[in-house]
């Protein structure tokens, strides 16, 4: 367990949260002295079923730092130009989606989450509170249970980790034109609260942990220290955190850092096992949703524990929701142990078959489908025919638990559901593969809005013209660059891409979110992208919004894209600069990070609801 999983969050926030104001900045002529300093508490209280309550608490003490953080709310002017408020509301959508999206790095949900926010006159600590549920917290390991914070895939977190901490630093190079503070202190505390009659399994490892350093470079460094306590008679892990930020870019490399990764589980025992079969499964769902694939899950069956490979749990659940469908009293698990399931040789699965609605009747003949199948054949099928295309036997897995999840909460079967692929392996599309992962970059966000009537007018134009889809984008880029000018003077701030659309003025982050929608609505995967760029020199009107680095180069914002075309991979398109396929900005980026699809996902899902 390391206390940098909970830290990434507030680097993430800093960064996201309020980059319509981070990447266009103006500094004032007399700089005040500033402590630059941020808050994290977070408490999980876990139950006798693993799932938590969980309290997070973000704050900033009164200072010019908080005045600044506020004006993205309230808005107001910076030097000058003026800064549009988003308002409290969408303020609690842009943090609801930043938090979940980093905890979804860790195969963690978020539900029923609630968010509060106050400290909005000057001289206030700036505060957000969010409350949620996380299902499943804990889970069954080894007949004990576990708590581990640990990324999906450790190799992406820490490419992330690093691009979002380097990008904090150029932030902070900017802010620093503003105040005379330049680095920025991270406190984090993390509490885990376990029933009282828990017994840590794995006291002395969690305590050998001690105190932890690192040294990222350029005199970022953090430091964690971990304790076990008691709390109203409940046992608690508790980690304390401090992470210092300078606008020195950090030197660690992705293989440095990941070398210094160590995830301690929290394993606890002497709480019994109490539900069944559907709740264990909705365990699997969550795995399944953020990517963690396992070769076993731990799954009950009438009180009775068992480690399954996920072709019998396709077994299992396919006839669970048949037996659902059809109100049956036949038992789940037939004998005293599961039947053996083989793997498929291969997977096959469509793409366009994915984001389609399957109705109840549909859903119920393709469970009814599978299982007949592995009855008779004892393996699991490698591409499975549907009405709504070829689907693979993982995805029909991730859905049969989805339902079974569903029915598990409301005591019904939903009528329909949103067919949609475990982000792990690839997809067909004429003849090509493509990373599953990448549908979740169709989806519309808070400021990128897919599919509404005016840019499906502006997308059916272009497709009109039986353009490839590398046309398309490189023709919605041209549109957009054509069509919408740049504000001078700026105006900072968060617009969506409808509002841009009535305006017909936007920033570069504008620009960007604008074709985003048009790109995803046209079905091809897109992605932001933020950074700094270097110059040598800057003009009107990048000289009232550039930063300096440490060693004396301007830096100022900027935002673009990238698209995914299945022959080139990810394809750099601007809009701003209308440069496509060539990056331009390459050999000048002083810093940069991704759009990832958790972040889509989390994005959709806080804005419009859930998805899956």
């Amino acid at each position: 367990m390391k206390n940098r999983v909970i830290i990434l969050i507030a680097l993430v926030l800093l960064i996201s949260v309020f980059g319509g104001l981070y990447f266009y900045m103006t500094p004032q002529a007399e700089p005040q002295p500033l402590p630059f300093q941020t808050n994290q508490y977070t408490t999980f209280r876990v139950d006798e079923n693993g799932n938590a309550s969980v309290e997070w608490i973000y704050e900033v003490p009164p200072s010019d730092f908080a005045d600044y953080t506020r004006l993205g709310i309230v808005g107001g002017t910076v030097g000058g130009v003026p800064v549009r408020g988003i308002g409290v509301e969408n303020a609690k959508l842009l943090y609801l989606a930043s938090v979940r999206s980093s905890h979804a790095e860790y195969g963690i949900e978020m539900e029923n989450v609630s968010c509060d926010i106050v400290g909005l006159d000057e001289s206030e600590t700036f505060k957000v509170t969010m409350t949620w549920k996380t299902p499943h917290l804990a889970y069954r390991h080894d007949n004990k249970w576990r708590i581990q914070f640990q990324p999906v895939d450790n190799e992406s977190f820490v490419q992330d980790y690093i691009n979002n901490v380097k990008s904090l630093q150029s932030t902070l190079s900017v802010i620093s034109q503003i105040y005379a503070g330049d680095q920025l202190n991270l406190i984090s505390k993390t509490s885990f609260i376990l029933p009282s009659e828990a017994n840590i399994a794995n006291e002395s490892e969690l305590l050998s942990l001690g105190t932890q350093s690192i040294d990222y470079g350029g005199g970022t460094t953090e430091n964690s220290v971990t304790y076990i306590q008691e709390i109203e008679g409940m046992p608690m892990v508790l980690m304390e955190g401090h992470a210092l930020v300078t606008p020195q870019l950090i030197t660690i490399t992705q293989e440095e850092f990941l070398e210094t990764l160590q995830f301690c589980p929290i394993d606890y025992t002497e709480i019994p096992l109490t539900y069944g079969f559907e709740g264990s499964t909705s365990w699997a769902t969550l795995n399944m949703k953020f990517g963690r694939e396992r070769e076993e899950y731990s799954v009950s069956f009438d009180g009775l524990e068992f480690n399954v490979t996920p072709y019998q749990l396709l077994y299992y659940s396919a006839k669970e929701v048949v037996i659902l469908a059809e109100n049956s009293d036949e038992p789940l698990l037939s004998g005293t142990q599961p039947i053996s399931v083989l793997p498929p040789e291969n997977e096959n699965g469509e793409w366009d078959a994915f984001l389609k609605i399957l109705m109840k009747d549909d859903y119920v003949t393709l469970a009814r489908d599978v299982h007949d199948q592995i009855t008779s054949t004892g393996k699991a099928p490698g591409a499975i025919n549907s009405s709504i295309g070829t689907l693979r036997c993982r995805d029909a897995l991730f859905t049969f638990l989805r339902i079974i999840s569903f029915y598990h909460e409301h005591g019904e079967l939903p009528d329909n559901v949103v067919f949609a692929p475990t982000p792990m392996g690839n997809l067909t599309r004429d003849g090509a593969e493509i990373p599953a992962n990448h549908v979740y970059f169709l989806l519309g966000t808070q400021y990128a809005i897919t599919d509404t009537p005016r840019v499906n007018q502006i997308v059916s134009d272009i497709r009109g013209m039986d353009y490839s889809d590398a046309e398309v984008a490189e023709e919605l880029c041209e549109w957009v660059y054509g069509n919408i000018t740049y504000p001078i003077p700026l105006t900072l701030g968060y617009f969506t891409s409808e509002e841009i659309l009535d305006t017909r003025e936007g920033k570069c982050l504008d620009k960007a979110n604008l074709y985003l929608a048009l790109t995803r609505t046209a079905d091809i995967p897109a992605k932001n992208v933020s950074g700094f760029l270097i110059f040598e020199q800057v003009t009107y009107p990048f000289l009232e919004i550039a930063g300096i680095t440490p060693d004396g180069r301007y830096i100022v914002g900027h935002a673009w894209t990238e698209v995914y075309l299945p022959s080139e991979d990810w394809v750099f398109a601007d809009p701003t600069w209308n440069a496509f396929r060539a990056p331009t900005h390459e050999s000048y980026t002083y810093s940069r990070v991704e759009e990832t699809w958790q972040e889509v996902l989390a994005s959709y899902e806080t804005t419009y609801g859930e998805l899956i």
